[in-house]
């Protein structure tokens, strides 16, 4: 699917299990004072946003990967691909007065360079959490984590090399 999207006020989404069947170019799904939860999709370009509700779900993306929520949990897992490495696979956590917890994971099909990944994931007054079960070697991360008044955790991978 080239280009879906939905602009509903006070709609619930729920999208079912779809990473194995389409793929969307693009895909944005934007509501308020609702819920949005994704069983698995898999885009190149993914746009979510609500307020006052939560995002939930299993996302595989390669390009682009944006989600903001007010007032309420982001709970997540995350394949975030490179596909071209010459450009940056980009993943943007926004969130505030609630919780955002992800499991993320890093993947590109060529191991030798191990692609390249910019995650930004913020918060206030509520805790961050974010694990990286697994990354390619010789990845490139670009990882910015801020909260205020909490808890910020992150586990990243085996494969991490470099300083923070």
């Amino acid at each position: 699917i080239n280009n879906f999207e939905t602009d509903m006020k006070s709609f619930s989404h729920q999208i079912d299990n779809l990473s194995t069947t389409i793929l969307f170019r693009s895909i944005s799904i934007r509501t308020d004072n609702k819920p949005i939860f994704v069983e698995s999709l898999r885009a190149r370009k993914a746009n979510f946003q609500t307020t006052n509700a939560p995002i939930e779900g299993t996302f595989c993306v390669s390009s682009f990967l944006n989600m903001k929520t007010t007032n309420a949990r982001m709970r997540t897992s995350v394949l975030l691909e490179n596909t071209d490495s010459r450009k940056f696979s980009q993943l943007i956590m926004a969130n505030s007065n609630g919780p955002i917890s992800s499991s993320i994971i890093l993947s590109s099909p060529n191991q030798s360079r191990g692609g390249n990944f910019s995650i930004l994931s913020k918060t206030h007054n509520a805790p961050i959490n974010l694990t990286f079960p697994s990354a390619p070697s010789h990845h490139n991360l670009q990882l910015r984590v801020s909260t205020m008044l909490a808890k910020a955790e992150v586990q990243l991978p085996e494969t991490y090399e470099g300083r923070f």
